[in-house]
């Protein structure tokens, strides 16, 4: 198919959640990484259609993700566009799929228009803020997730505690105490990353709430990895807990 024909089956499906046709169309189209595939992604991003703006964006976040950086002939002149578009960009969804590609490409010029939007209305745009400062080792990143952590929707708070807990390194106090905190959460998966991040750290504040967990009958992947850090950390003899 030709770069017209894959842009407008893209936009004829687009997405309410994970569209497969959408997105199958999207990953053929970055896998080509040239100039005719990037030309026509920036004409989308100054349509008037919001949905055409967000197609565009979503093609250039991921543009030759297949190759090494240095290859991605296109990432520069991307990000550059980027930037200019999160800054009169008002529609909440192109917004988070700016704010996705952000994620993408990490780049830390990308960071300060990435937080700015953290207290957005829109808690899909919050979310995407979230995935927009994924592997960053920087304060600005670590002060907004901190408090995307107790941000009222499940979602948001969720993935901002798995960012900051398992993905991003940084530990602090503070941090360990965001983290406790969210031990109380009443989303379940929130909870559960909140125990991940304490078991990374080693902090015996998680143990209890893992074993009590365990004792009610929760079981998976991230119990065991975090029962596992608990003994490595050497706060447990085995995994799981003898008696059990």
């Amino acid at each position: 198919m030709t770069v017209a024909e894959l842009i407008e089956q893209a936009h004829q499906h687009v997405p309410d959640g994970l569209d497969e046709p959408y997105w199958q169309a999207v990953r053929e189209l970055q896998q080509r990484n040239d100039e005719e595939t990037y030309l026509a992604a920036v004409e989308q991003c100054r349509s008037a259609d919001l949905d055409r703006r967000a197609l565009g964006v979503d093609i250039l976040g991921q543009l030759g993700f297949s190759l090494n950086e240095e290859d991605r002939a296109f990432r520069e002149p991307t990000i550059v566009l980027l930037l200019e578009l999160v800054e009169r960009e008002q529609e909440p969804h192109v917004l988070a799929s700016i704010l996705d590609a952000f994620g993408h490409i990490h780049d830390p010029r990308t960071i300060g228009s990435t937080v700015a939007l953290a207290t957005h209305a829109d808690e899909h745009v919050r979310l995407s803020v979230v995935h927009g400062l994924f592997r960053h080792d920087d304060d600005r990143a670590v002060d907004a997730l901190l408090a995307l952590m107790e941000d009222p929707d499940d979602d948001v708070r969720d993935w901002a505690t798995f960012e900051l807990g398992t993905i991003n390194d940084r530990d602090s106090p503070r941090i360990r105490d965001a983290l406790t905190a969210r031990l109380r959460d009443t989303h379940r998966a929130t909870h559960d990353e909140a125990i991940a991040g304490l078991a990374k750290r080693g902090d015996p504040r998680g143990l209890a709430v893992l074993i009590e967990d365990y004792e009610d009958g929760w079981e998976g992947p991230m119990i065991d990895e975090a029962g596992e850090l608990y003994v490595e950390a050497g706060l447990l003899e085995s995994w799981p807990p003898p008696g059990y």
